[in-house]
């Protein structure tokens, strides 16, 4: 009997597909049908003989990070674990740049983020200076694992942070709980991801070679991440390798618990704010297949798309691509901030706010060597107004209104500073007072308080201090309040006040006052002191003695003290009795007596009386009895 192998087969995938709608938990979801050919081809330039997986693109599709068993480092440790049945060394995060529409060679992330422990599922912020990543690293439990960030400072990456909080308690407990019921590993995980914001973490957790669910957690307003929940996309079979697309809300993911074309499926929805999520659509061919299909990933334009099948890295041109596979609208401002005149890259501070409210929006820093930055805004805010600042350079403020467009909506705003003119904007009205504090007695700069007051109100606008080395202040004045008073004052100089009004003009209007304060006469008081040391003249030591002093005129006594032993002794005198008389006196020492006459002078007028005593020699007289003499003569 010949059989129809064409039925056979027909009949077989129909028997399979009706088995997994069986085994499903949800209504089967739409396989969407793509008008145009969409092309596939393994990227060859990026894979190697060992596994690549869990991908991560940034918004405008130049950057691409990937796990990688390939080792090639001094750090990697080989047979490190098992794919497919062939040993692989540990994971760690490789990257690639996509320049001319050509990936280069991928590069190794540096020992600072890898480890010989294995480091997997990186995410790369939209500016590429900040990579999320995975750890099992040594006591991740302490460090706030295991999942971490590293920031790009100029060239080199730092050393990683546990993003800790509610990720890093969810694994702890789970640890904790596989350690004492000694089950399978039931916190392994299989892919993460980050939305562009850095507000929104999902991660597939579970047993690494059984079922794994989606979990969420959102970085709250203090920038504390929650503890993970499971998301209710999730099935009862196995999900993993969740995306979010740029725009922050487009989930792809791979189950097999929605049914398909067999094992895991690639699959698009979108995450409400509250956890919920909506429609669920499969990808269709070619992204799925009879194998395992996984890893999807697109940038913010919807162009282009890359997956993993078998360990490789696949690439797909979705121009031709059904429209519902593309995530929503999205908005981005990127740029170079440069020096003006060293052409140089540099870091600043990129404030975005709306042009509205002035409600500001985000903040960023551009890289320290190239001045790259890149800024996902909220589509809701497309009226926004773009400041960046730094330090001894002028500012830049400029306003954008955008018409959206499906897909990747990018405002390309490349700043130039100019060094040495802090203050100056590129747009709008500003009014700048500045100067010098100086003393006029010395020439050199003092710290002083400056008020600056309204005319009219004599309300305070701005207090600040000078600087107390340079004497230099600067403080900007709101352009409604042109006329004031500037009040300059420190403690023991004569104060300081001036009106000012000047004509406010379109940029900075700067207003110089350099201030010289003088410095206040002082009267200084006249005070009158004695002091010395007390000796024996025969052994000029010091010894103590009793020291009274009495007014020359009157004989009363103005003070007395004792001096101490090393013969020391100091009193103070009235200033109003420059003329007293010393007197010394110990017992069976002479006495020592001597009149001062002073012309006092401002300040403290110092006496120095140093004083020898002499011991008083006493002469004992023996009277001798008359009968004693006499019976000594008759002896």
């Amino acid at each position: 009997m010949k059989l129809n192998y064409s039925k056979y087969i027909t009949a077989t995938l129909i028997f399979t597909f009706a088995w997994q709608v069986a085994q499903a938990q949800f209504q089967v979801p739409k396989i969407l049908k793509h008008p145009g050919k969409i092309k596939i081809k393994a990227l060859h330039m990026l894979n190697s003989k060992y596994r690549e997986t869990n991908l991560s693109i940034s918004p405008d599709g130049k950057a691409l990070f990937f796990m990688s068993g390939r080792g090639q480092q001094s750090w990697s440790t080989p047979r490190y674990t098992r794919y497919r049945g062939k040993w692989e060394h540990d994971g760690d995060i490789w990257y690639s740049r996509r320049v001319n529409g050509n990936w280069r060679y991928p590069t190794c992330l540096p020992r600072t983020v890898n480890s010989r422990s294995g480091e997997d599922e990186p995410n790369i912020s939209p500016d590429g200076q900040t990579v999320y990543f995975q750890s099992w690293y040594g006591a991740w439990e302490r460090k706030g694992g295991p999942y971490y960030k590293a920031r790009l400072k100029g060239t080199r990456w730092s050393f990683p942070q546990g993003l800790g909080e509610g990720i890093n308690q969810f694994f702890k407990e789970r640890a904790l709980k596989q350690r004492y019921k000694r089950g399978p590993n039931n916190y392994a995980t299989d892919g993460a991801t980050m939305s562009a914001d850095g507000r929104t973490f999902i991660v597939a957790v579970g047993v690494y070679n059984g079922k794994m669910d989606l979990y969420i957690s959102r970085r709250g307003r203090y920038g504390r991440w929650s503890y993970l929940r499971r998301l209710s996309v999730s099935t009862r079979g196995n999900e993993r390798s969740p995306f979010l697309a740029a725009d922050g809300k487009t989930l792809f993911f791979a189950s097999d618990g929605y049914g398909g074309y067999g094992g895991l499926e690639i699959l698009k929805t979108t995450i409400n704010p509250d956890g919920s999520h909506g429609k669920v659509v499969n990808l269709g061919a070619p992204f799925n297949t009879y194998l395992d299909d996984y890893g999807f990933i697109m940038p913010a334009s919807g162009q282009d798309a890359y997956f993993v099948r078998q360990g490789d890295i696949y690439y797909a041109d979705v121009k031709n691509a059904n429209p519902q596979i593309k995530p929503s609208v999205t908005l981005m401002i990127s740029g170079i901030v440069t020096n003006a005149s060293t052409k140089r890259g540099m870091s600043a501070t990129i404030t975005i706010k709306d042009a509205r409210t002035k409600r500001v929006i985000t903040t960023a820093r551009s890289n320290s060597y190239t001045g790259k930055y890149v800024i996902m805004l909220p589509t809701s805010s497309p009226n926004f107004t773009q400041e960046v600042k730094k330090r001894n350079f002028s500012s830049f403020s400029k306003s954008f209104n955008p018409t959206l467009q499906n897909g990747l909506n990018e405002v390309v705003s490349n700043v130039p500073l100019s060094p040495g003119s802090p203050g100056v904007v590129s747009s709008g009205k500003r009014l700048l007072i500045t100067g010098v504090v100086t003393n006029e007695k010395t020439k050199r700069g003092m710290q002083a308080t400056i008020v600056i007051r309204d005319t009219k109100t004599n309300k305070i606008i701005k207090q600040v201090q000078s600087n107390p080395l340079t004497g230099l202040y600067k403080i900007k004045l709101p352009v409604s309040s042109p006329n004031f008073v500037q009040e300059v004052t420190q403690k023991d100089f004569d104060s300081f006040n001036k009106s000012f009004s000047p004509v406010i003009k379109t940029g900075l209007n700067r207003v110089v006052s350099n201030v010289p304060l003088t410095p206040k006469e002082v009267v200084v008081a006249k005070q009158l002191m004695i002091a010395g040391i007390v000796t024996n003249a025969s052994t000029q030591k010091g010894m103590s003695a009793t020291v009274t002093i009495k007014d020359s005129n009157t004989g009363t006594v103005i003070a007395q003290t004792q001096s101490k032993i090393n013969g020391q002794y100091k009193i103070k005198l009235p200033a109003d009795k420059p003329s007293f008389v010393q007197v010394v006196t110990k017992n069976k020492f002479s006495k020592f007596d001597k009149s001062f006459s002073e012309v006092l002078k401002p300040g403290m007028n110092k006496v120095v009386s140093n004083v020898a005593l002499r011991p008083v020699v006493i002469v004992v007289t023996k009277k001798i009895d008359q009968e004693a003499a006499a019976e000594t003569g008759r002896k």
